[in-house]
């Protein structure tokens, strides 16, 4: 599926996706920060749980969450795709920034 957002560009595959960030929900970590982030994101930011879930992304499931203060997290959601497009403006949902990074194996990271 291609999905294109300014001035990039990029080709999803949102079922795959799902199904890995999904499995990664299941081993989350259960500390105060986490569980901070989880409830956070599902309560009061529904434009980034949209804008996610188009590349078929479970909040729930990054690969990786850092916590820097109780009220500022870092989150990396592996997709599964390619970008096609890099952009030269900056991505942001509701004032939130969205970085994408190249992987390798047909993937790559949105940094949340």
């Amino acid at each position: 599926m291609i999905i294109e957002l300014h001035d990039w560009k990029f080709d999803v595959d949102p079922e795959a996706t799902l199904a890995h960030t999904t499995k990664n929900s299941l081993d989350h970590c259960t500390c105060a920060y986490c569980r901070n982030y989880y409830e956070a994101m599902d309560r009061c930011y529904p434009e980034v749980r949209s804008f996610l879930g188009r590349f078929g992304i479970n909040l729930d499931g990054p690969s990786e969450l850092m916590p820097f203060e109780p009220t500022l997290m870092l989150a990396c959601y592996r997709v599964h795709g390619k970008i096609l497009q890099w952009g030269r403006e900056a991505l942001h949902v509701s004032g939130i920034p969205v970085i994408p990074e190249a992987a390798e194996n047909g993937t790559f990271f949105l940094w949340v």
